[in-house]
């Protein structure tokens, strides 16, 4: 979502039209997720996804017809094999899309550069889009947008025009992490808002920069993390050989988070160059809190440096915590493998969806 609010910032600032397509209500199967969103700018050109194929195309066709004439439209589609199977498609499952134009009108550049600069300093915040509605009245004074930050505190709306629990049910939002659509009262009748949450990339912090290290992080960019790569070979640390990194830097592996600044709940990742400095990034992390901490190596390996801290006396839930050898189970050898492993596990973290993998019984060789 960064990369869509710095392009819809640079796109409304130079007085370009843009039009962004959200998912409001999903049921059944799927092919896109809650967070997916779609953007078609005034030469037809797009920016991310809704779910591709024949959907996606008529969603395109709708944001054209807005980027035209303004104003925004919700959509809902049956994925059905016997209602829609004519057009492909055959999820089996039902959405509405909010898509609506976004003019370069003042309070709208406004909106887009708050999100952009707040998306820099990764500030956690509520964008909550107003719904349209056929029953609406013309005279209503609800803002189209309202901004509300993590303190709940309102960033963009009038003064004065939110109203009822809405911040409230916003931060609620926030806390669980998904949209969904709140409403804002007023007397006997309520404006219906799509509330999403806009929350930092959570950030990879890597410690080693060698062949494994880079291939993991340059997947881990791709996945949607901030990347920290982290060493203390200077030659390693290009911005040439990591173009994919959000923060480089040299750091002494005895003082590993000392000028680092990783964030809430990082995903650590350790992959020096030796033992010994596993050993030292290790006891560093392990009272840190963090969503992953993953380490390269053997069974064997993990089992020496857990008799090594045990005897240190570091307790055993922190120890339970360390995830080594780090990355599914899928055989994986060469560092773009070990990437595919490592990232995809903390993928599964992110959401929430660790899938128990059975490895398959290996083939004997007969040569």
């Amino acid at each position: 979502m960064d990369e869509l609010i710095r392009q819809i910032d640079e796109a409304l600032r130079g007085g370009e039209r843009i039009a962004i397509s959200t998912i409001v209500q999903r049921h059944g199967s799927l092919p896109m997720g809650r967070r997916a969103r779609f953007v078609v700018r005034q030469d037809g050109s797009a920016l991310g996804t809704i779910g591709g194929g024949c959907l996606e195309a008529e969603v395109y066709a709708r944001a054209q017809e807005l980027l035209r004439d303004g104003g925004a439209h919700v959509d809902t589609f049956n994925l059905t094999e016997i209602e829609e199977g004519l057009q492909g498609h055959i999820c089996g499952g039902s959405v509405s899309i909010l898509t609506a134009a976004l003019l370069p009108e003042p309070s709208t550049v406004r909106l887009f550069e708050r999100l952009h600069r707040d998306a820099i300093a990764r500030r956690s915040q509520v964008l909550a889009s107003r719904l349209p509605s056929a029953d609406r009245v013309a005279d209503s004074q609800a803002p189209d947008h309202v901004l509300v930050n993590s303190g709940g505190d309102v960033l963009v709306a009038p003064a004065g025009s939110v109203v009822g629990d809405f911040i409230g049910r916003c931060l609620e939002v926030l806390a669980k992490g998904e949209p969904r659509i709140v409403e804002m009262s007023a007397g006997s009748c309520g404006e219906r808002y799509l509330a999403e949450p806009l929350v930092p990339r959570p950030s990879a912090v890597i410690f080693g920069a060698g062949h494994c290290g880079q291939a993991i992080g340059r997947l881990a960019s791709v996945a949607g993390f901030r990347v920290l790569m982290l060493d203390d070979r200077a030659h390693f640390l290009s911005p040439d050989r990591m173009p994919f990194a959000d923060v480089i830097e040299q750091i002494d592996f005895d003082a590993a988070l000392e000028s680092v600044e990783v964030g809430a709940d990082p995903y650590f990742v350790i992959v020096t160059r030796g033992h010994d400095h596993d050993l030292t990034v290790l006891r560093q992390l392990l009272p840190h809190p963090s969503s992953y901490l993953g380490m390269i190596g053997s069974k064997r390996k993990r089992i020496l440096f857990e008799r090594t801290l045990t005897d240190e006396g570091v307790p055993a839930a922190q120890l339970a915590r360390l995830r080594s050898p780090m990355g599914f189970p899928i055989g994986a050898d060469t560092p773009e493998e070990i990437a595919i492993a490592v990232v995809g596990e903390m993928v599964a973290v992110r959401r929430g969806s660790e899938p128990v993998l059975q490895a398959s019984p290996r083939r004997r060789r007969t040569s």
